[in-house]
């Protein structure tokens, strides 16, 4: 962001922050003679370097407010030191990694970073493969959902945040049926569901044992997936 104020001899009230970048250039409208104008309040980064001289009378908390001593003055910050772009273009970043699933390997998985606050997607991608890299490239920084959707899938969330740096995020998806996460539905996912159904070894992770969808894992489930496993009903 590029800031240009102009006080007219009296005290301006125009506040800038500068404490995440940007440049600042303050000026007298009666020019290079103009002594002790005041400008501000303006709100500095530790990297800011100013023509300025600084005077904290009447600034709000974390403010401060400079005098023209000679009709101008600027203040440049950029948050990583060295030279400054008084203009810089937004930060991005990339989010990738490895994605593993299971089933058929031609089936689309979608990946998608979903903002803070929002519900649509900002940032999409789908891959193909039970081990699969994946790419969302000029990702600007926030707090997201990933999610991760396949076919016969359990849904997988997980929320990450973007900063100023790439994100490395590997996923793996499990199969509705998998209660026990092994790769595999096999009668030893019945024996597990059962396990928690019986109180003896509640699950930690229930996202693949609700396997008729309903919304509660009951021995519903176990019918569901003993008629899978005997080929009565298979699922999806």
């Amino acid at each position: 962001m590029v800031y240009t104020i102009n006080n007219n001899g009296d005290n301006g009230n125009s506040t800038v922050d500068l404490s995440t970048g940007g440049h600042v250039t303050l000026t007298s409208e009666q020019g290079a003679a103009a002594t002790q104008v005041w400008a501000g309040p303006i709100k500095l980064g530790s990297h800011t370097t100013c023509t300025g001289t600084k005077n904290q009378m009447g600034a709000p908390e974390g403010y401060h407010q400079y005098n023209c001593t000679d009709g101008r003055m600027e203040f440049t910050f950029n948050a990583g030191g060295g030279t400054t772009d008084p203009d810089p273009e937004p930060t991005s970043c990339t989010v990738s990694g490895t994605v593993t699933s299971y089933g058929d390997a031609d089936e689309t998985v979608t990946l998608q970073l979903i903002q803070k606050g929002h519900t649509e997607a900002a940032y999409e991608a789908t891959v193909t493969g039970n081990s699969a890299a994946y790419t969302m490239a000029d990702v600007t920084p926030s707090t997201y959902t990933l999610r991760v959707e396949k076919k016969g899938h359990a849904t997988f969330t997980k929320e990450i945040t973007v900063t100023d740096s790439n994100v490395t995020e590997d996923v793996t998806i499990y199969l509705i049926g998998d209660v026990n996460l092994d790769g595999t539905i096999s009668a030893a996912d019945m024996q597990r569901l059962y396990n928690h159904l019986n109180g003896t070894a509640p699950l930690t992770d229930r996202s693949t044992a609700d396997v008729n969808n309903d919304g509660f894992i009951s021995a519903s489930d176990m019918q569901r997936l003993y008629n899978h496993l005997n080929g009565t009903l298979p699922l999806n």
